[in-house]
């Protein structure tokens, strides 16, 4: 470019002399400096192609992953606890985080149950899918008790570890009771409440209660009577 700001149209030095060999090169140096331009361009352009098909790659396998969290079962709430009870993926996508684990506040300090200096219960925030042991058993329509844990990806289909049908025996106390619209409570063996409640997409599992009758003994003489007595040793063991 010269000083009034426009490209000059001489040569170089080096090809001012007018030879036909000189202005053979010239066209030939011009000729490989777009070629090796235009390679650029469609490198750069197949580099952008490699990259947006990468990212599309990205996208379509994190749009898969969430294709496979699991659709709410039901709205309506017995026929969500059959199929949650028996899902282990159900039981990590509907069960709420931070889960609540309730028990009597003397389990875990030094003091008695039914003492009024201390409160009866204690509530904690847990992390991780629900550990509920009943399981429906759709050829007794009935639920049962399997100690083994659901891990995800696994469905209870009531084979035993040896790949044959396995006998698991009906939960005592078994009873499912409705609270409110929102919320259901479900007893089993009498000493344990696990609670449901309705949110805006579905079911979840939201607390344990680990019952204990004793936290509710009249202080101090009827508490300690009912402790000396769960003491003593049972003759029928």
């Amino acid at each position: 470019m010269n000083s009034q700001g426009r490209y000059s149209t001489s040569l170089p030095p080096y090809l001012r002399r007018g030879s036909r060999r000189s202005l053979g090169l010239a066209a030939s140096l011009l000729l490989i400096a777009c070629d090796g331009n235009a390679a650029n361009e469609a490198g750069h352009a197949q580099s952008g192609r490699v990259e947006k098909s990468a990212g599309v790659g990205r996208v379509s396998n994190a749009v898969e992953q969430a294709s496979k969290a699991p659709a709410c079962p039901s709205k309506s709430f017995e026929p969500f606890l059959q199929a949650f009870s028996n899902s282990g993926d159900l039981r990590v996508a509907f069960t709420a985080q931070p889960v609540k684990s309730k028990y009597p506040y003397y389990w875990k300090n030094n003091t008695e149950p039914g003492d009024p200096r201390y409160p009866k219960w204690v509530t904690e925030d847990g992390r991780g899918a629900a550990t509920s042991k009943y399981r429906y058993d759709e050829k007794q329509k009935k639920f049962v008790r399997d100690e083994r844990d659901l891990k995800p990806g696994q469905v209870w289909t009531g084979i035993g570890s040896d790949g044959k049908e396995g006998w698991f025996p009906v939960v005592d106390g078994f009873q499912v009771e409705q609270v409110s619209p929102t919320h259901y409570d479900v007893k089993y063996n009498g000493n344990a409440v696990d609670t449901y409640e309705l949110r805006s997409d579905c079911w979840y599992y939201v607390q344990h209660w680990a019952l204990e009758p004793i936290v509710d003994c009249k202080w101090p003489d009827e508490c300690r009577r009912r402790r000396e007595y769960e003491a003593e040793p049972n003759p029928m063991r």
